[in-house]
């Protein structure tokens, strides 16, 4: 566990620090002392000799893990390829897809120069599409591949019940227990004890396997604790990116021109969020507009919890980015809001992604040295499912002559996400897709 940090010394710290931009800091609690040195910022919370393993749980929130036993260790391992800790990455829950959802994923991100790690969770090789495992296989990389973007493939099990507690069987391939996140689902083989706990490769690696700690739920839920696994792979300062893997599209590496943060196990990381559009010609101008996102935030925490965030943007919890140090801590987070509520709705970790920034659940994490909060169209993913009411090229989100989805300073948006929301950006990205299959050679 970290240890308290002195209060004077936090004091100097943030006196020393830039204020981050006033537009996008959505201020919380601060320390008097803070507020001085610099009115936007609270002051950063130092996570001394911070390294990113299962013994370095913050007092905040707990290690995942703590649920499967006291001596449980990440047993999962890689099936496809093997981490790079030094290297930034890109996380995504894959399970389900045919190929060419992957080859859009995987090659539009190739194709910006982008050299780090796509980690992604796949089904198991007797479930995956035709031509996936193969794919995955070909573009594995690791130690050794300096220059190159490596893919790292887990291949989960996933034990699936409908809501009417119907235990979902199939094995043919391509087909998806999950039912698109809909069923409720245990993993197994997350977690193991003893010393070759995390021998070995795929799902069911490693010796005495410990069962899912947790009730089964959605995937969209569970993959938080998929996601804090391997997080714990990489160093402080990588920065990681979480994102949808079905409606994503990259126009550039989601990584530059972002800071790099060299001294981020000391004065933590930025945890980066993204809104959806909240004009008021917005499917969805505020979470109380909503009736998905007003369900989720009422089922999870009640009806007063509703209403102190009614009049809050939508903050999309398929796209978040930041230094290992600080997505660690959230993902711990994240996890404990499931723990702590048992929301089993469809979509409820979204609600659980808004409640928990808006509520303050987030300002004890001491890994988290900011929180910014960009705009719909202002930062690295440029969210669109909620500008559905009208196309996207009468809105001058798509460009004219190039078909480049654009931020509203006129910039090329680097990632665009949920672009099958709009008939049009979903035909260019498919013609796209398919150019990409004929030139690999996939048949």
């Amino acid at each position: 566990v970290p240890p308290t940090q002195d209060p004077g010394e936090a004091a100097r710290r943030a006196a020393t620090l830039p204020c981050p931009p006033s537009a996008l800091w959505r201020p919380k609690t601060r320390r008097a002392a803070a507020e001085k040195a610099c009115p936007a910022r609270r002051p950063p919370r130092i996570a001394k000799d911070f390294q990113l393993s299962l013994a370095a749980a913050a007092a905040s929130f707990p290690s995942p893990a703590l649920l499967a036993g006291p001596d449980a260790e990440v047993a999962l391992r890689p099936a496809h390829g093997s981490h790079r800790p030094g290297r930034d990455a890109v996380f995504a829950f894959a399970e389900g897809y045919p190929l060419s959802v992957y080859v859009q994923f995987v090659e539009s991100l190739r194709a910006t120069g982008f050299a780090g790690d796509v980690v992604l969770a796949v089904a198991s090789e007797d479930r995956l599409a035709p031509g996936v495992g193969d794919y995955l296989r070909a573009n594995a990389g690791g130690e050794g591949d300096d220059e190159a973007m490596a893919v790292v493939s887990y291949t989960a099990r996933w034990d699936c019940w409908k809501k009417n507690g119907e235990k979902i069987e199939t094995l043919k391939r391509g087909s998806s227990t999950t039912n698109d996140g809909v069923s409720d689902c245990t993993l197994r083989g997350l977690y193991g004890r003893g010393e070759k706990a995390g021998a070995g490769a795929g799902a069911e690696a490693g010796a005495g396997p410990v069962a899912d700690p947790r009730p089964a739920r959605p995937v969209a839920t569970a993959r938080y604790e998929l996601y804090w696994a391997w997080v714990t792979a990489y160093l402080p300062s990588s920065r990681i990116l979480l994102i949808d893997v079905r409606d994503t599209y990259f126009q550039a590496d989601p990584f530059v021109g972002l800071p790099i943060a060299p001294d981020a196990a000391q004065v933590g990381g930025t945890l980066r969020l993204y809104e959806e559009n909240a004009s008021p010609s917005s499917a969805a101008a505020n979470i109380g507009a909503s009736s998905y996102n007003s369900s989720w935030i009422r089922g999870a925490y009640g009806a007063a919890a509703l209403e102190e965030v009614r009049e809050k943007p939508v903050i999309c919890s398929g796209s978040t980015l930041g230094e290992a140090v600080a997505i660690e801590s959230y993902l711990r987070g994240m996890v404990q809001q499931f723990d702590r509520t048992k929301c089993k709705m469809k979509g409820c970790d979204q609600g659980m992604h808004n409640y928990f920034y808006y509520s303050g659940g987030l300002d004890g994490a001491s890994e988290i040295r900011e929180i910014v909060v960009y705009k719909q169209g202002e930062g690295v993913v440029n969210n669109l499912a909620a500008m559905r009411n009208s196309p996207l090229r009468d809105q001058s989100v798509l460009q004219e002559g190039t078909d480049l989805v654009m931020n509203w300073d006129g910039t090329a948006s680097p990632v665009v996400h949920q672009f099958d929301r709009d008939k049009e950006l979903s035909r260019i990205i498919q013609r796209r897709v398919n150019g990409m299959i004929s030139r690999l050679g996939i048949k």
